[in-house]
């Protein structure tokens, strides 16, 4: 499950293009995302009830192992999406764009969460940064069945 703010500027745009590239690399089964970078699934999305978008996104999370956000921009619903997967015990990789730190919610910078992974990225290491997560979480599966530490 990816998730990002969809009310950015361009260059960000490409940042999440970059992200959901190396997560399709990843041969993951990406459950939702898809929209965060397609401005005509994110327009399609505009014609959707609020409660439909909750139901839909809530089973998409409930399916998740886990889940990748971009937050370095603030986002009402990405924070709601990161609370009820953390609520759920889904681990959550927190990617800020390194330099941006100060336009990070201080509600995801403070969380404990044993399941809240932070990381700084860059548009070189953003592809080592989720390949890592994903195979630690990976790993803890096959370790223990369902992610459970």
């Amino acid at each position: 499950y990816f998730t990002a703010s969809t009310s950015v500027q361009p260059e960000i745009i490409e940042r999440y293009k970059q992200i959901y590239k190396v997560l399709k690399e990843q041969r993951v089964e990406l459950l939702s995302g898809k929209q965060v970078v397609n401005a005509k699934l994110l327009s399609a999305d505009k014609k959707l009830t609020p409660e439909e978008i909750f139901i839909r996104q809530k089973g998409f999370i409930d399916a998740s192992d886990l889940i990748v956000a971009e937050v370095t921009r603030a986002s009402h619903g990405v924070g709601g999406e990161i609370a009820y997967a953390l609520s759920q015990g889904i681990p959550v990789l927190a990617l800020i764009h390194a330099g941006d730190e100060d336009l990070m919610s201080p509600m995801i910078a403070g969380n404990p969460s044993d399941r809240l992974f932070l990381d700084y990225y860059t548009v070189d290491n953003v592809g080592y940064k989720i390949k890592e997560f994903v195979q630690h979480i990976i790993s803890l599966k096959k370790r223990k069945g369902k992610f459970n530490p």
